[in-house]
């Protein structure tokens, strides 16, 4: 596998635009033994109104960020088990 990538879009209660989006590749960081696994979890929020883009990404910071870690953390945790 070089890279596989995945996309999850109209996450509930969100708007249509926004979506959390994981990359999965082989990586060597861990040993060059043997093969590791990058995983990256990218939660994208998009404010659709330039002029509001700062306060509107700023509160949603605020409010999602702890949300947002721990959802990472599930996802990486669910493609990590499916290595076993």
């Amino acid at each position: 596998m070089t890279s596989l990538t995945m996309a999850q879009i109209a996450i509930e209660g969100r708007p249509s635009i926004d979506s959390v989006n994981v990359r999965v590749e082989p990586s060597l960081a861990i040993s060059d033994r043997e093969t590791g696994v990058f995983v990256q979890v990218n939660d994208h929020y998009v404010c659709e109104k330039e002029d509001q883009a700062t306060s509107y990404l700023t509160n949603i910071l605020y409010q999602e960020f702890d949300k947002s870690l721990l959802n990472g953390d599930r996802i990486i945790d669910r493609v990590m088990s499916l290595s076993l």
